[in-house]
């Protein structure tokens, strides 16, 4: 069982600076502002996004050089947790790695507020609530670090975070000038970098996704066309119709009479 020694969010707005050699296992995420950390005697620039990873026994020095006129804080949330045997096999590929980069995704962060609400519970806290969450904030971390290549890192982390958005409000009526502020660019330039990089449009994208959710819909509750049509965010049953019969070669009623034969 993986055990949680200490989780938290930290928030600097003054200069800081701690040291020491680290007794258990750190992953810290950097989600706003900027700092430095020193690993081993390696110096690392943390921004937002980095996640830095660190062993018992490294030499760990954080700085935090937060000058009088920035007004951004640099905020970062962090989780210790002791060695087992499943911890050290997610850990396995990474030794040698100290730093990261991966996107800020609101399921991951909502994830890691869990652990850290949970951890806080005076006498009450459960080590296997722990346990599940870290476990599913491990592998959600495992996932975007194998989804992200090496190579092209800002574009397909921008990519990542469009896509992740479009999957969260799939089923709101938002417009792409709501899916480019979330990664805080313009239509144009966000357009242009998630079609390089996943190969259709963002809409497109959205579309597959509400799509989907549909067929899950029809399949499993008793809705009509209509109301599916209008709980996985299609503007009516008419644009809903078209889309599906476009992509599967079927209407939607079509399709879930299939689904009795």
């Amino acid at each position: 069982m993986l055990t949680v020694v200490s989780a938290g969010y930290k928030r600097h707005t003054q200069p800081f600076q701690s040291n020491g050699v680290r007794s258990a296992y750190l992953i810290r995420l950097q989600v706003e502002g900027r700092c430095q950390a020193d690993v081993n005697d390696v110096l690392y620039e943390l921004g937002p996004g980095d996640l830095l990873l660190c062993l018992p026994g490294d030499r760990y020095r954080l700085r935090v050089l937060h000058r009088a006129d920035e007004a951004a804080p640099v905020c970062d949330y962090y989780l210790n947790m002791e060695a087992d045997a499943w911890l050290t096999n997610w850990w396995g590929p990474l030794r040698h790695c100290r730093k990261s980069s991966i996107a800020i995704d609101e399921q991951l962060l909502a994830i890691w507020k869990a652990i850290i609400s949970e951890k806080r519970r005076v006498g009450d806290s459960s080590p296997a609530i722990l346990d599940g969450l870290s476990r599913c904030l491990l592998l959600g971390v495992q996932r975007q670090l194998r989804e992200m290549p090496d190579g092209n890192r800002y574009e397909r982390n921008v990519a990542y975070r469009i896509q992740r958005f479009i999957e969260q409000h799939a089923a709101t009526s938002f417009r792409l000038r709501d899916a480019a502020q979330a990664v805080s660019l313009g239509v144009s330039r966000a357009s242009d970098i998630f079609r390089q990089e996943v190969g259709q449009s963002i809409m497109d994208y959205a579309i597959d996704v509400r799509l989907s959710m549909a067929k899950d819909q029809m399949t499993e509750s008793g809705l009509t066309l209509g109301q599916v049509a209008e709980a996985c965010g299609f503007a009516n049953y008419t644009h809903f119709n078209r889309q599906f019969r476009a992509r599967f070669g079927l209407t939607p009623s079509e399709y879930r009479r299939s689904l009795r034969q």
